[in-house]
Formats: C-alpha cells, sequence, structure tokens
C-alpha cells in the first residue's frame, strides 16, 4: 500500500451543475482524478452549488494544507518564528481553501 497521497497540486473542474472533480497536474501525474465533490439534489439550490463548490475547494487545497501545516509544525518543533514563506504558504493554502485572497 503506498504511504504517499496523489501528489498535488489539485484543482477543481466543474463537470455538471452537481458535480466537480477534483484533479491532481503535477511532474508526477497528469490530469489524475482524485476526488469528486457532488450534490445529490434533484433540483439543486444555488446555496447547495455553493456549498459544493466550497468543498471542492477546501478538497482541492489538502495538499497545500498538509504542506503548510508540516511548516508550521517544524517552526514549532525548532521553537522559532515561522519563517516569511511558510507564512505565505499559509496563507495561500487559506485563500485556495475559501475561494479568498491570500
Amino acid at each position: 500500500m503506498t504511504k504517499q497521497h496523489t501528489p498535488g497540486p489539485w484543482t477543481t473542474q466543474q463537470s455538471s451543475r452537481t458535480e466537480i472533480y477534483i484533479v491532481a497536474n503535477s511532474a508526477e501525474v497528469k490530469n489524475k482524478w482524485v476526488a469528486t465533490s457532488c450534490n445529490h439534489e434533484f433540483h439543486p439550490t444555488e446555496e447547495e452549488n455553493e456549498r459544493n463548490k466550497a468543498n471542492a475547494r477546501l478538497i482541492a487545497a489538502a495538499p497545500e494544507m498538509l504542506e503548510a501545516l508540516q511548516g508550521f509544525q517544524k517552526a514549532w518543533a525548532e521553537n522559532r518564528p515561522l519563517t516569511s514563506d511558510e507564512a505565505a504558504n499559509i496563507r495561500a493554502a487559506i485563500a485556495k481553501a475559501t475561494g479568498g485572497a491570500a
């Protein structure tokens, strides 16, 4: 069994009104399907569609969030402040997950 997740970055691709694919594209893998975020309502409301998009963004941000948390953990273990790169990685991962600015 593999011990490593599919390498990031992961992105979202809208496949239909109710399905969004989460796809990995990196040096190791090209256009690899990782997950699907679905809205199973027959006639989803706009609010339900927006929630589905938010779920897909959160899933797609997982590799960056893991990397950011590992940087934070390393700084914590070394009892030092975050470097500017580590702090930027954290802000970028949050922005990707929430659809906001870094």
